[in-house]
């Protein structure tokens, strides 16, 4: 019996990007290694344009999305992208915690003084409550000013953080856009194939670093309810689920671990975990005398540096914790892992024979 076959469509986002893909050899390589890991799983990969098609310009053509300067996404994890409003963010909200206690404690203290303020007869010492008020007053309109101004600094954080959210995920709308006018108007793409964008994404300090840690650049897109349309351009959205892959920098196995997202696996929840202990200075312990007179003789002779253990805790995502190393899932799979011996897990294989672009369509 025939092994099932996944159906991929090939496209790239401009000539430029192809370009590089040919000198790199990324998609040749990636297909190679994703074909010789399904077959080693009892699938095959069934691929458009045909290879003999994906050797040059001219040929592949008709695969391009644009003609020139192509969509280049943002490959970023979001909480890099806005990492400068998150910490904003945090500073803002632990320097209004004093502040909110303090107003609390001015107006406790000023409601403590109404009574008197408003006694009848007069209260004796009237002239100097109006002064301790007052005073009391002026303080708490100046806190009451600072929470205003930390408040207007934070929802202009928030409001710079949605902005770059909406613009770093604006690529997702684009190629959308893009994969639907191929369809409509070259045929290219169907609902029984998943399409593979390959492209050239925008480079920052932080995803070289990523890159340099062996992370992958791109991801799986998942399914739109619909192809509903996209109201600025009054143009219908590609809706099924696709990948898009960069053409410098992936693993040869990237494909086939977004293969299996799109056929519907989602990585366990980050974990937050105690990833050292770290030796920090508590302080300096003097040797005797005053802290008040210069810092010499004895009490520098006798100083000693006290120190402290310090767990250290960090975020760690969930693709850490899917499977064993030589999983396909796994984050921890190496970029030299051989294609016969990483795993893909019976589940997986359930997922992938039910799966879009797998499943044999039901003929009329």
């Amino acid at each position: 019996m025939a092994n099932p076959k996944i159906r991929l469509t090939y496209l790239w986002t401009d000539p430029e990007t192809f370009r590089t893909d040919l000198t790199n050899k990324a998609s040749a390589e990636i297909t190679h290694w994703t074909e010789e890991f399904f077959r080693n799983n009892e699938f095959d990969l069934e691929i458009n344009p045909p290879a003999d098609k994906r050797s040059s310009v001219d040929r592949a053509s008709k695969f391009f999305l644009d003609k020139q300067d192509g969509i280049r996404p943002d490959f970023r994890e979001r909480r890099e992208i806005v990492r400068g409003e998150l910490e904003l963010m945090k500073r803002n909200q632990a320097q209004r915690q004093p502040l909110l206690k303090k107003m609390t404690e001015l107006s406790a203290r000023m409601n403590a003084l109404r009574p008197r303020l408003a006694s009848v007869p007069p209260d004796p010492d009237l002239a100097r409550i109006v002064t301790q008020f007052d005073a009391i007053s002026a303080e708490f309109q100046r806190v009451v000013e600072r929470l205003s101004k930390l408040w207007e600094e934070y929802e202009e954080a928030d409001a710079r953080k949605d902005a770059k959210l909406v613009k770093a995920d604006g690529y997702d709308y684009a190629l959308r856009v893009r994969m639907m006018s191929k369809f409509l108007e070259d045929g290219i793409g169907t609902s029984t194939a998943l399409n593979v964008v390959f492209c050239r994404s925008q480079r920052f300090p932080l995803t070289t670093l990523r890159m340099r840690r062996g992370r992958i650049l791109g991801g799986h897109s998942g399914p739109l309810p619909l192809a509903v349309m996209f109201l600025p351009l009054k143009v219908f959205l590609w809706p099924h689920s696709y990948l898009v892959l960069d053409v410098d920098g992936n693993f040869p196995s990237t494909m086939a671990h977004e293969i299996i997202h799109a056929a519907g696996h989602d990585h366990p929840e980050d974990k937050v975990m105690k990833v050292a202990t770290d030796r920090r200075v508590k302080g300096l312990q003097l040797g005797g005398g005053s802290i008040g007179l210069p810092l010499r003789g004895a009490l520098w002779e006798n100083a000693r540096i006290e120190y402290e253990e310090v767990d250290v805790f960090e975020e760690v995502e969930g693709g850490f914790f899917d499977g064993a190393e030589n999983d396909i899932m796994s984050y921890k799979l190496k970029k030299d892992a051989l294609a016969t011996k990483v795993v893909l897990r019976a589940e997986h294989k359930e997922l992938l024979k039910n799966a879009f672009f797998v499943k044999q369509p039901r003929t009329p």
